[in-house]
């Protein structure tokens, strides 16, 4: 095998210096195709992705409201086993002023939210803990912490979701459903 030859160049990025080889550019340039073409199909698998998750998403919301629930979708490929699709049981959370909307549109709405609070801790140094574990007390709280409500989704609600009006619905939103080979 012939050895490489080296040239150094100086690299603006960072004042570095990076080497130069020059007698692998054949290699180079097949590696670069080769990623080049691994992007395009990705591209395109996700956007066939895309498409077959709109098309089973009809299904499972026709399936949701006539009380049929399934999350979980096998599709048969022609020569090959398939695709699997789960829906997600998982929600993003709402913004906190939206639990009076829900709350106004009937028990039978709200029964499928609670409140949950994240709590950030503003100053981290030792000083603050040690304060904190001496004056605790709901006088001293709010200058020690942050807290973030945000409305979310309880457990069964992929399935429930579906005996809500639309516009509930419609304002929250499902993690993406995931998909695999079958």
């Amino acid at each position: 095998m012939k050895k490489a030859k080296l040239n150094f160049e100086e690299f603006v990025d960072n004042s570095q210096k990076s080497q130069i080889i020059e007698d692998s550019t054949e290699l180079a340039e097949e590696f670069l195709k080769t990623a080049e073409k691994i992007e395009k199909l990705q591209e395109k698998q996700t956007a066939i992705e895309s498409q077959l998750i709109e098309r089973v998403r009809s299904e499972y919301e026709a399936n949701g409201k006539k009380g049929s629930f399934c999350k979980t979708y096998n599709v048969k490929g022609a020569t090959k086993k398939g695709v699997q699709i789960t829906f997600s049981d998982k929600f993003k959370s709402l913004p906190s002023e939206l639990k009076k909307t829900l709350s106004k549109a009937g028990k039978n709405v709200a029964q499928y939210f609670d409140t949950k609070r994240d709590i950030v801790l503003s100053k981290t140094d030792p000083e603050t803990v040690s304060e904190l574990l001496d004056i605790l007390g709901a006088d001293n709280f709010n200058k020690y912490f942050k807290v973030k409500v945000a409305t979310i989704t309880k457990k069964g609600f992929d399935k429930a979701q579906f005996n809500l009006p639309k516009e509930i619905r419609s304002m929250v939103k499902q993690y993406k459903p995931s998909v695999k080979k079958w």
